[in-house]
């Protein structure tokens, strides 16, 4: 028996009744411990079991297994199904995991910026692909991850908010439309994004508040209601669903796209309500700390993006001299 360094590895070796068996490992102890366990099968007539190929996985069965094991039951699991959905509309539930390469990555990069997607929202949607596929890596399905570009989303940007006439617009357009017209008024009226807005039940709402609690900054917080959300809410609370608003996000989705299209308001998206609500506080004098607990940051600097909107701020500092 002999163990030799070859460049960076170590080379053990046994020899047993005429046949020579050898293998290449990263350390001298692995090496070592390799050999002896070798010699003990050969002497023992222990034999191992060849590998069986793996099965492979196309892209749907390693997003239903990453669901199953990674992010079911979690409180992105909405949001992740539907970046997963925009995933296989893209590439294809049927193609297999292993197949996804670097280039297949870059030409989707391009295509999400074809159809103006930000690149906040870019990186996002690669955040779950990567998911997916380190997830498949770890189970042996994927042998060499592809690798992806990260866009640039640190750079200022203009916050997209509704002018009054959008907003009546869109307000009229959706009255005839409860269910929309609802999530409109509530969504520009509290701030809250939507993925809270659909989680919100019947025991959530206590004296002249919704409270919220999964957020995504997993910092629960609450929200006085207008009078029109309260309106609203006290009609929905007579419902049997304990669920205040049980329609699926695809439905509210599907409806938006088609009121945008009418009204010709491409760059609206749902998220532009909460933009708005935010705009529209500091615009009237709003304290931005209390902007940024109702929003639910966190982080101070991402409700300083509205502070520029603030009216006097500019005017105050010239009358100080």
């Amino acid at each position: 028996m002999a163990i030799r360094q070859r460049g960076d590895s170590w080379e053990a070796s046994v020899s047993y009744e005429g046949q020579r068996f050898r293998k290449s490992l990263p350390t001298r102890a692995s090496a070592a411990e390799w050999q002896e366990t070798k010699l003990y099968e050969l002497r023992n007539g222990i034999k191992q079991h060849p590998k069986l190929p793996l099965a492979k996985w196309n892209l749907k069965k390693a997003i239903d297994m990453t669901f199953q094991m990674v992010w079911g039951g979690k409180r992105s699991e909405k949001e992740n199904m539907y970046k997963c959905n925009q995933i296989m509309k893209y590439f294809g539930a049927s193609i297999p995991i292993c197949d996804i390469t670097t280039e297949m990555i870059d030409e989707w990069i391009i295509d999400m910026r074809r159809q103006g997607n930000s690149n906040r929202t870019i990186n996002c949607k690669m955040a779950g692909l990567r998911k997916v596929l380190r997830f498949a890596h770890q189970r042996g399905k994927v042998t060499t991850l592809p690798f992806f570009t990260e866009q640039d989303a640190s750079g200022s940007k203009r916050i997209r908010w509704l002018t009054k006439e959008e907003e009546d617009s869109i307000y009229g357009f959706l009255f005839q439309d409860e269910d929309m017209f609802d999530m409109f008024i509530v969504l520009i009226d509290t701030g809250m994004r939507l993925g809270e807005f659909e989680r919100i039940q019947k025991r959530d709402i206590n004296n002249g508040m919704i409270n919220i609690w999964e957020t995504k900054a997993d910092l629960p917080r609450s929200i006085p209601m207008t009078p029109r959300v309260a309106s609203i809410i006290e009609k929905r609370q007579l419902r049997s669903s304990e669920y205040l608003f049980p329609q699926k996000r695809h439905y509210y989705r599907h409806r938006w796209e088609l009121m945008r299209k009418e009204l010709n308001l491409p760059d609206v998206v749902i998220h532009v309500l909460r933009h708005t609500f935010a705009s529209k506080l500091v615009q009237r004098g709003a304290n931005i700390l209390s902007v940024q607990k109702l929003l639910g940051h966190r982080d101070i600097q991402n409700t300083m993006i509205y502070a520029h909107l603030a009216p006097h701020n500019l005017s105050d500092c010239i009358d100080l001299l």
